[in-house]
């Protein structure tokens, strides 16, 4: 499972989930696509779940199987490792 967080690099750099990887969903909706087999599956969050779902549904459309995990908050709550 890979985990992204689609925020601004800004964002990623003051607080993240432990072993996401940074790809702004700005990236995404210009045509950029993670070097990630299609087969893999991704989790995708972002601030509040709005980014992250416009880029699950970028990805989806890609053939990748996507989860959106909502907010920061949610990623938190969840049991995630926040790291600044």
């Amino acid at each position: 499972m890979i985990l992204i967080d689609v925020r601004t690099t800004e964002e990623f750099i003051q607080g993240h989930a432990e072993g996401a990887v940074n790809f702004p969903v700005e990236r995404l909706s210009a045509g950029e696509r993670p070097e990630i087999p299609s087969d893999q599956p991704i989790q995708v969050y972002c601030r509040s779940g709005n980014r992250a779902g416009l880029a699950k549904l970028i990805l989806e459309n890609e053939g990748y199987a996507v989860e959106n995990l909502g907010g920061l908050s949610d990623i938190e709550k969840a049991g995630y490792n926040i790291v600044v």
